[in-house]
């Protein structure tokens, strides 16, 4: 996907290489050679030569080749050889580049994502340990996770502790059972309006 934008021209090539570099373990003189490859490859000339990257850059042609050699083996770049007008010559592909920044924005997104559900956890536990006036055991602990592992939302666990409250109840294992659905606010609605109205019939 990535690399599809960035031959459509909508990637600032720039921008991403600046902040993922150091990411990728990349030395300052690859992030160089590797920014004119991106130069190259955007006006669609993938030929590769040490000697134009050298003038490129102003490092020694001997020096680029080591840094080409070290960005193949850190597997940033692809090395292929072409055939063009009965001559064969190297060309580069910035394939594996994209590939590794693909997986390191999905790492990223994951460790949001944890952090997003570490911080759902610990609001849940503070609500729990409210509703029962003490700390939750390690079972109980556990039970909370195990709701998050189950993809059950924040909101809905809060739904479960207010039902709960509601039903004047403060046992987590109660929370559990309205979250599986084994209890339903609507339905305990209804038999309290039933308990009511029978107490008034017989007068209690």
């Amino acid at each position: 996907m990535l690399e599809k934008i960035f031959e459509e021209g909508l990637l600032d090539y720039q921008k991403l290489l600046l902040r993922f570099y150091l990411k990728l373990e990349l030395t300052h003189e690859e992030y160089i050679i590797l920014l004119h490859l991106f130069s190259l490859a955007e006006k669609k000339r993938y030929n590769l030569s040490t000697l134009s990257l050298a003038r490129m850059s102003g490092f020694k042609q001997t020096q680029v080749g080591e840094i080409i050699n070290s960005l193949f083996e850190k597997n940033i770049i692809n090395i292929e050889l072409e055939k063009r007008e009965d001559k064969m010559g190297e060309t580069f592909k910035l394939t594996p580049f994209f590939l590794k920044i693909s997986e390191i924005f999905e790492r990223e997104l994951e460790e949001e994502k944890e952090a997003e559900n570490l911080s759902d956890i610990e609001a849940i536990i503070e609500k729990i340990e409210e509703l029962q006036g003490r700390s939750l055991s390690f079972n109980h602990l556990e039970m909370v996770r195990q709701w998050f592992s189950e993809n059950y939302k924040k909101k809905e666990i809060e739904e479960a502790i207010k039902i709960t409250i509601s039903h004047k109840r403060k046992s987590i294992n109660y929370v559990d059972r309205v979250l599986r659905s084994e209890i339903s606010l609507e339905a305990s609605s209804i038999d309290e309006e039933t308990e009511k109205a029978l107490r008034r019939l017989v007068g209690k």
